[in-house]
């Protein structure tokens, strides 16, 4: 049973990560990612923080910088 979230996990970083960099869409179908805004740092599974400038988001460190325009 191990084996499988094993392999997920390695597909999951084998990825070529960016900049943290998201864009909000108005229909749940058009997104990749869902993501939720909880009232608890308890109720998540990650944590991440909006910063303000796109220079400020990491590589894959949990700071997200939400873009105006999708492309």
């Amino acid at each position: 049973m191990k084996i499988p979230a094993v392999l997920s996990l390695l597909v999951f970083l084998s990825l070529p990560l960016s900049a943290q960099r998201f864009y909000s869409v108005k229909y749940e179908s058009q997104a990749d990612v869902k993501v939720f805004v909880v009232d608890y740092e308890s109720r998540a599974d990650l944590c991440v923080y909006k910063v303000k400038y796109e220079s400020q988001a990491g590589k894959n460190d949990g700071k997200w910088f939400f873009v105006k325009y999708e492309s």
